[in-house]
């Protein structure tokens, strides 16, 4: 189930829109421990960002480690 998820991820960074592909990271983070998610976050960074766009920081690899952080004991408590 999580290499299916990555691979839904990473055909929805070419294919659907960011919000989609960030669901996705959401939903794999919520229920796997998944190193996955950060290149989910990456590809989605070098696809969406420019270098000029906020300094050149990738936001969405950012925001990926922080809901992996902010999902952790979440995952722990309940799974």
């Amino acid at each position: 189930m999580r290499i299916i998820f990555f691979i839904i991820g990473c055909l929805s960074v070419f294919a659907f829109p960011w919000w989609v592909t960030s669901l996705i990271i959401a939903a794999t983070a919520i229920r796997y421990r998944a190193w996955e998610v950060l290149l989910l976050g990456g590809f989605l960074d070098a696809l969406y960002l420019s270098p000029s766009m906020y300094h050149g920081l990738p936001l969405f690899t950012l925001s990926t480690l922080a809901v992996l952080w902010a999902f952790e004991p979440l995952r722990q408590r309940f799974l």
